[in-house]
């Protein structure tokens, strides 16, 4: 049991740094994927202001994560 939560350990932190030096060289992932914001409704990248505007109108957040290649 402890063996294979120290490998699932490693999985995790070698995914994540080989993940994150990825992105380190591609630049700014925003620009390549030529995102702007979808509408003036969405809140794009501002968690701040995101929960500022669900309290203002007491809903809920709905949060979209993705994975980009």
């Amino acid at each position: 049991m402890k063996l294979t939560w120290a490998l699932s350990a490693l999985v995790v932190a070698t995914a994540a740094f080989f993940g994150y030096r990825h992105l380190q060289q591609d630049g700014d992932l925003r620009s390549r994927l030529k995102d702007s914001a979808p509408s003036e409704r969405w809140i794009y990248d501002d968690w701040a202001a995101a929960e500022a505007q669900a309290k203002e109108n007491d809903k809920p957040i709905f949060a979209l994560f993705r994975c980009v290649p």
